[in-house]
């Protein structure tokens, strides 16, 4: 479920002033959040993550977490999930694609 959709609450798909808020501030958040990652690891400044530096990402935070339980992947497994969110083609991540992996 997206953001603006939690906050549909009525028939007629009207979001009120509070709720509004809401979706605002929660877009702040998660842009500031796709805006960190990118001072963290796209280290040429290129504004895309590149496979080596989407890698790091993975291996640094993404994996770490109890979820995961130190699962690790191989090169197949990385080109798949790479593969499944470079939307364009171009060999690099976007900061659109990362927030449609994050979320």
């Amino acid at each position: 479920m997206d953001i603006v959709s939690r906050y549909l609450y009525s028939t007629d798909n009207k979001i009120d002033r509070i709720n509004l808020f809401k979706i605002t501030g929660e877009y702040a958040t998660f842009k500031a959040i796709v805006n960190n990652i990118w001072d963290q690891y796209d280290e040429d400044a290129s504004n895309t993550l590149s496979r080596e530096e989407v890698k790091k990402f993975l291996l640094e935070h993404v994996y770490k977490l109890p979820r995961f339980n130190g699962t690790t992947f191989d090169d197949d497994s990385f080109d798949e999930l790479f593969a499944n969110y470079d939307h364009d083609g171009t060999g690099e991540i976007s900061k659109r694609e990362m927030a449609e992996f994050i979320k």
